[in-house]
């Protein structure tokens, strides 16, 4: 039988030693938060359509196509949002970021912030491609191309970038205040949280470039 300055000692080592392991967890933790705010980030990862939430069973009218426009802007503009609409507004606003970065990367060169974001815009494409799979409907055409807007410089593309991620996000918040299916709910919100990392990634962009 352990004596009671014994039993003691153990336990003063047990919480040292724990306190050590959360203080540790904890400056791991921050550094993590202050590597995601980093505006080079690859933030590819942070979407991903998860396909262990139940699918809803979507209605007529929630299948009922009425767009008043494209992309987000298109989506901002329409005041009778069925889920068909949302979703498409959603992938032609990802095509068109692809697109624009895509042609920014043409003129100027593969660079970041481009090179990184361009490259989460086709997981972003990807997370929706599988929501109108899950829920067999046709995948919209990409015309973004049609919709393009050609930066003069760079600053013009990084302030063209901070706008188009405003409206990006401004989109999700309107779609997210809906009653939604949990998947396509998980969807938007986590393409929300990439726009909102590629804002950042802008602003500091035009803030070096100003």
């Amino acid at each position: 039988m352990l004596k009671k300055s014994t039993k003691t000692l153990l336990v003063l080592l047990v919480i040292t030693g724990s306190v050590i392991f959360l203080t540790a967890c904890s400056s791991s933790s921050t550094s993590q938060e202050i590597n995601d705010n980093d505006s080079t980030v690859d933030d590819t990862s942070l979407v991903k359509h998860d396909l262990t939430l139940e699918s809803g069973v979507l209605t007529d009218v929630d299948l009922t196509l009425s767009l008043d426009g494209f992309g987000a802007n298109g989506a901002l503009m329409d005041t009778d949002l069925s889920i068909i609409d949302m979703l498409t507004y959603a992938i032609q606003d990802e095509y068109l970021a692809h697109a624009e970065y895509a042609e920014i990367i043409a003129i100027y060169g593969d660079q970041n912030p481009y090179s990184n974001i361009i490259e989460a815009e086709s997981t972003h494409i990807a997370s929706l491609t599988s929501i109108f799979e899950t829920y067999d409907i046709a995948l919209p055409q990409d015309d973004a191309v049609s919709y393009l807007i050609i930066p003069v410089s760079l600053l013009e593309a990084a302030q063209t970038g901070v706008q188009a991620e405003i409206s990006n996000i401004a989109m999700y918040d309107l779609f997210l205040s809906y009653d939604l299916p949990d998947d396509i709910r998980a969807v938007f919100d986590s393409l929300k949280a990439a726009s909102e990392s590629h804002l950042l990634a802008f602003e500091k962009q035009v803030n070096q470039l100003s």
